[in-house]
């Protein structure tokens, strides 16, 4: 029973997140409350949407890019920008927004207009129960022209909120959680986390700058170069977490993406069954700083690994690993989602795959339960909350992990 308890305890805790943002957000209730008023008033099965609801729907799926709490937490997790000139401005930056602004009001002047013309279209389109292909071929013309031009003012306004930033505050306070967990849960010394969060700190700006971030190099990985590097730090011992840290990481994929958790399970027990697979699997953890803790034990395959990602970079461009989930490629999307699944079921199940079978039903019915409540209060809030929330969670974890692992003062270590 123990087990079935945990696993309800983990349905509450990756379902409360989700649904407090459904009862409690106003803006994004105002939205959705307009985007279904809107809906409502024509039938579903006409051939054309209305300019007002997809207007509506629109702004509901970049909701995350306006909400004041997705920009504080985006923010908050990820404080260093994009430089290329000035290494200051990973933190801070004052741009002139009176340029930007007029160009808001050119646009937003046209989006009235055009606005206006395919709302006019639409109703003698639907007047005559789009039957004329005369009418639908202007509604078409019309619809397409202002809708182009209404995305080139939802980007101008998210523009104009992020030309001028100052993340100072938020790079503190990221900082100083994860100092204060490196002390007290892993009880490293004082020293150790100095030297530790300085080369953190130098592996940020330096993987922020424009050119280092066109190759797509994640910042734990010139982390990791400069600790290999240096001769006087050496690995400790390989981390275990609890199996009920894999648990979550598993549920909370399940909760979003049924697409990336199946992929995970196949993997997974076709990785168990023919361990050449497993093997070379290594060489993909790599890409997400957990994976690296695990098993920073198997350096020539990651490191393996590493040279892949980058040839493979110069072959088909960029490969944003370490960039915000919320802005990666879906396919990119699907992979690191999968990659994070494979690797919370091995801390799940780390020895063998003949458990229980009820385990795994467990699981997966858990699983299910907080995918089918996803699809009734909304799947964007779950996706929006794991984007935001759980996944940075998880990336700062797993570095946290392997700073810990990294024995940065030989002879203090080797003395207790």
């Amino acid at each position: 029973m123990g087990y079935y308890r945990n696993l309800f305890v983990l349905f509450f805790c990756l379902l409360v997140i989700p649904l407090g943002l459904f009862l409690f957000d106003v803006n994004y209730q105002q939205v959705q409350a307009q985007f279904v008023s809107a809906k409502n008033k024509y039938k579903t099965s006409l051939p054309f949407q209305s300019p007002e609801a997809q207007k509506w729907m629109h702004l509901k799926i970049n909701y995350w890019k306006t909400s004041p709490l997705f920009l504080k937490l985006e923010d908050t997790f990820y404080p260093f920008r994009e430089w290329s000139e000035n290494p200051i401005q990973t933190i801070q930056k004052q741009d002139d927004n009176n340029r930007y602004q007029l160009q808001l009001d050119s646009i937003s002047k046209n989006e009235d207009a055009t606005y206006i013309r395919a709302s006019k279209a639409f109703f003698y389109a639907e007047r005559m129960k789009f039957s004329d292909p005369n009418l639908n071929q202007i509604l078409f013309k019309n619809q397409a022209q202002w809708f182009s031009i209404f995305q080139s003012e939802l980007n101008q306004k998210i523009k104009i909120q992020n030309s001028s930033y100052n993340t100072l505050i938020n790079l503190m306070v990221l900082m100083s959680t994860m100092v204060l967990l490196t002390r007290f849960v892993f009880n490293l010394s004082w020293l150790d986390i100095i030297k530790a969060f300085a080369l953190l700190l130098v592996s940020l700006i330096v993987a922020s700058q424009h050119f280092i971030l066109s190759l797509g190099i994640p910042f734990h990985w010139i982390f990791i170069s400069g600790v290999l590097i240096t001769s006087k730090h050496r690995w400790g011992n390989e981390t275990t977490l609890s199996p009920w840290i894999g648990a979550a990481i598993v549920l909370s994929i399940m909760s979003v993406s049924l697409l990336a958790s199946g992929i995970a399970i196949i993997v997974f027990i076709v990785s168990n069954q023919f361990q050449i697979i497993k093997r070379m699997l290594l060489s993909i953890y790599i890409v997400h700083p957990l994976g690296v803790a695990l098993h920073k034990n198997q350096w020539p395959k990651l490191i393996g690994g590493m040279i892949f990602f980058l040839g493979l970079t110069l072959i088909v461009g960029p490969l944003p690993l370490m960039t915000p989930l919320a802005y990666m490629p879906p396919i990119l999307f699907i992979f690191m989602l999968s990659l994070l699944g494979y690797i919370g079921l091995g801390v799940l199940f780390p020895s063998d795959l003949k458990t229980d079978i009820k385990k795994w039903v467990g699981l997966v019915c858990t699983g299910a339960g907080l995918y089918g409540i996803s699809l009734w209060i909304g799947p964007l809030l779950f996706l929006w909350v794991f984007e935001f929330i759980w996944w940075p969670i998880l990336m700062w974890g797993g570095f946290i992990l392997l700073i810990n692992q990294v024995k940065w003062h030989q002879v203090n270590r080797e003395s207790k």
